[in-house]
């Protein structure tokens, strides 16, 4: 089997790639082969680690108007030269979004070899504003054709994938993602390690600083206005990327930079979910977020966006409609002042829905999947 991923960024959805990879190989049905972008050193341990050998070098693909970067004829080449030396009987396949991480697709690949894609985010380009949406969704349909079995992370994506992507697959598969290990520290020591006050409210989001998908701007706009009763509250972000001197900028711009903190990048989040008392999840779409997981298993009560997989496991009560910052300021607000009963109510029903969407070993759901596809080409 080939492992193949060639993402730029080393995210959620790499880390849950990375992780089915490594239980598949341990499976005595398959000797695992990754190949990986030497650019992104993270993913290129991650799959040294995970695989039974590799991983053998391809070309990154750029992150900007993604799905133009399918059809270099660069990558391409390089794509199917090292499928060429593996000579898999089954490829694995990393997709992070329809666009991103196709090109082995396109590579001319034996149709006798099956490929199954690990498809994270489903969202289409154009419902979400994205420049060349449309175009780029052609592309990526064109070379989404060529996959054979499809495995997602919700169940939106689930029902309406095919219909939406044009894929072979009527019925793709839903997998489960590792159970989050989170050890929660004290609030006093969580606040003294972030450099925040003790005596606060403390409002966290966190992510990689994409506002377009993450909605760090909603939650910007949601902070006008429950800074007018609470001027105390502070918001604070985890995470970093390209939108950092936008957000800020926003933040500024809105008369609130004085109660943002940007952290950058916080590894493990342990201290950042001890430190926070709400956390928010304003995302215009997702795959499953790792975020959302981990804040259940910490305890965290918060309000998110109903869409794709957050509307699988967090509380019917504490969603609202993405792009609605009054409703976002509303909600959290409520909870500010919610009594212990209602959230640990709250987190208990969140609970309840994760355990069904996450496992063990992630590559439970994957491994007989992958061995039917080997003995049915």
């Amino acid at each position: 089997m080939l492992a193949h991923a060639d993402s730029r960024i080393f995210s959620g959805a790499e880390s849950l790639f990375c992780d089915v990879v490594n239980g598949l190989s341990g499976d005595d049905r398959f000797e695992v082969v990754a190949s990986a972008p030497p650019e992104n050193p993270d993913l290129t341990a991650a799959l040294a680690d995970a695989a039974d050998s590799g991983p053998v070098p391809v070309s990154a693909q750029p992150l900007r108007l993604a799905a133009f970067h399918l059809y270099d004829p660069r990558r391409i080449l390089a794509s199917r030269k090292a499928m060429t030396e593996v000579d898999p009987d089954v490829v694995f396949l990393n997709l992070p979004s329809p666009e991103y991480g196709a090109t082995p697709l396109l590579a001319g690949l034996d149709h006798e070899v099956p490929i199954l894609g690990l498809v994270h985010i489903t969202a289409g380009m154009k419902e979400h504003g994205f420049r060349f949406g449309g175009a780029r969704e052609l592309l990526s349909r064109r070379a989404l054709r060529r996959l054979d079995r499809a495995c997602v992370v919700s169940d939106a994506a689930a029902g309406s994938f095919h219909e939406q992507w044009g894929s072979k697959d009527r019925h793709p598969a839903l997998i489960r993602l590792r159970e989050p290990a989170v050890t929660p520290e004290s609030r006093e020591l969580s606040r003294h390690r972030l450099g925040l006050p003790s005596d606060a409210g403390v409002i966290g989001i966190a992510g990689r600083l994409t506002a377009k998908q993450k909605g760090h701007d909603t939650l910007i706009e949601a902070s006008v206005e429950m800074l007018r009763d609470r001027p105390d509250l502070i918001f604070v972000v985890a995470g970093d990327g390209p939108d950092l001197a936008m957000l800020e900028e926003q933040a500024r711009s809105a008369g609130v930079s004085t109660n943002w903190r940007f952290l950058g990048a916080v590894r493990p989040l342990d201290s950042f979910y001890g430190a926070i008392d709400l956390i928010a999840i304003p995302s215009r779409f997702e795959g499953l977020p790792l975020v959302a997981l981990e804040a259940i298993e910490a305890g965290v009560p918060g309000v998110a966006s109903a869409v794709d997989g957050l509307a699988d496991v967090w509380p019917a009560d504490w969603r609202v409609l993405p792009d609605a910052p009054d409703a976002l300021a509303d909600r959290l607000a409520g909870l500010l002042e919610a009594d212990p009963e209602e959230l640990d109510s709250g987190i208990v029903e969140a609970r309840q829905r994760m355990n069904a969407h996450v496992t063990a070993d992630p590559s439970d759901d994957v491994s007989n999947l992958l061995a039917g596809m080997v003995s049915h080409a």
